[in-house]
């Protein structure tokens, strides 16, 4: 058996509650996963080019809170979008932004640089949305089963 590469998957989110639970549910699929989160877009996109190379997925929100960022001016998924239409599309980008007017000119003007992207846009008054919406479009888009849909097939397959 083949030792599967881990996952390396960038975030921009600067919401404490959210940046855990998108921890958590990648660190349930793929234990070794390997999470960067950045809370301000001008810090990512400083830091953008260590790291997308090896990426396996971007997943970012729009908005982001000053106030959680640490920073007076955060930047916005926008400006990181910017960014990555200069650069080579390497690996799909998940868009999980609330603000619906930003969200279509994001994946317009990443449809237009070639890059495939996803939508998984929070619902509802909780974060439930991570776990039902958001981790089932990573695993769609990566074609990927959970660490127990994988070993409940090995015991199948025996």
């Amino acid at each position: 058996m083949t030792k599967q590469t881990a996952m390396k998957i960038l975030i921009l989110e600067n919401n404490p509650e959210r940046i855990e639970l998108f921890t958590s549910a990648l660190k349930e699929l793929q234990p070794e996963c390997e999470v960067i989160v950045w809370k301000s877009a001008h810090r990512m996109i400083d830091e953008l080019d260590r790291y997308l190379g090896d990426a396996t997925a971007i997943s970012l929100a729009h908005d982001l809170d000053p106030a959680l960022s640490h920073s007076a001016a955060p930047g916005t998924g926008m400006d990181v979008i910017d960014f990555l239409t200069e650069e080579k599309p390497s690996c799909p980008i998940i868009l999980h932004t609330a603000n619906m007017n930003a969200r279509w000119n994001m994946v317009y003007t990443l449809t237009d640089a070639n890059w495939a992207v996803h939508l998984t846009p929070p619902f509802g008054d909780n974060h439930d949305w991570i776990q039902k919406s958001w981790l089932t479009k990573i695993k769609d888009v990566l074609q990927l089963e959970s660490v127990e849909a994988k070993s409940q097939a090995d015991l199948t397959s025996r």
